[in-house]
């Protein structure tokens, strides 16, 4: 399958940005700034990271026989089930440790488990389940629709994502679409999944990846992004001034052709790298992704108090070197330990 080096430098933005998300940098210096950054600069990060996951998982697909697709996406969902094991069972440490401070009730392992299935077993990594159940879904529909009929499908669970997120504060002053929503967060505790985020975002990509038509118009690309940019920033600062926005800011309508265009412009941009520096930035960015939890949560809970974790800007410098180190070390150990080569 041909090599998409911008691709890679794409990823490894993205694991950047979810890293500035998750730190706020200057939210010890400024409101508005950290506004700008959380709710405009990295919110696209996860959404992109989905679209391309599901771009390089069609475009693969199609180069595979017909007769042995099933068999493609079998190790493809494998490979993430191993990958969603491991640092599950990683960060199983961290919330042995709550349990242990807190208390364990029986009550708690069950949200655990429910947690493990349906959102994720710990924050960040939901991603990868997520990815999961959006690429079984979208590939089982595909043998009967096409592509862009199942976006007509996701675009509509979409309207149901929207209204239990960043539009929640419209909704609950409806009492029949109220109580639908307290049925949904009775169970689930956020629209954070497979079928209500991943589900058009990796669609994004699929739906790319199987075009005919060319997508390597930088210019248009790029006005089209820009364009879609500036509205969903508008949209953000909207459902910020009215405070309709009480479930997620990632949420929001503009978002998904600004993906859309976004993942356009990336791949019609040739870059002139190194297949080593690109083979660094597409190891570096899934593993900077799920290892980023480790410092956040030994920060959060053993050093509360800590000037590292009551400066941003110290406290983000400690979380990314933190995070690059410990990537670094899985990618160096997984040439003497080989399966860790598949959980990253």
């Amino acid at each position: 399958m041909k090599q998409y080096k911008s691709i890679d430098l794409a990823k490894f933005i993205c694991a950047l940005l979810i890293i500035i998300l998750h730190t706020a940098p200057f939210s010890s210096y400024s409101k508005a700034l950290t506004f700008g950054i959380r709710n405009i600069v990295t919110v696209f990060a996860v959404p992109l990271f989905f679209a391309i996951s599901g771009f390089l998982f069609f475009k693969k697909l199609e180069t595979v026989d017909v007769n042995e697709r099933n068999k493609y996406v079998f190790n493809y969902l494998k490979r993430i089930v191993i990958m969603y094991l491991f640092w599950s069972a990683i960060y199983l440490i961290f919330v042995i440790i709550k349990w242990m401070r807190g208390g364990v009730t029986f009550y708690g392992v069950l949200e655990y488990v429910k947690d493990f299935f349906f959102e994720g077993s710990y924050q960040t990594i939901w991603f990868l389940p997520a990815l999961f159940g959006a690429i079984l879904l979208i590939y089982l529909l595909n043998k009967k629709l096409s592509l862009k009929k199942i976006f007509i499908i996701a675009c509509v669970v979409y309207v149901f994502t929207l209204l239990g997120s960043s539009y929640y504060g419209l909704t609950i002053k409806i009492p029949f679409l109220k109580s639908i929503y307290d049925v949904y967060y009775s169970f689930f505790d956020s629209v954070k999944n497979a079928v209500l985020f991943g589900f058009i975002y990796v669609l994004i990509g699929g739906i790319i990846a199987t075009s005919k038509r060319n997508n390597e118009k930088v210019v248009s690309n790029l006005i089209f992004t820009l364009i879609f940019g500036v509205l969903y920033a508008a949209e953000e600062f909207l459902i910020a001034y009215f405070n309709i926005n009480h479930k997620g800011v990632d949420t929001i309508i503009f978002l998904v052709p600004f993906t859309f265009f976004a993942l356009r412009l990336v791949l019609s941009i040739n870059l002139n790298l190194s297949e080593k520096v690109c083979t660094a930035f597409r190891k570096y960015s899934i593993l900077m992704f799920l290892t980023q939890r480790i410092p956040l949560s030994i920060i959060d809970m053993f050093f509360q108090n800590s000037l590292v974790a009551t400066n941003s800007i110290l406290y983000f410098i400690v979380v990314l070197t933190a995070t690059l180190l410990i990537s670094y070390g899985v990618i160096f150990l997984s040439k003497k330990i080989k399966f860790l080569k598949l959980v990253y």
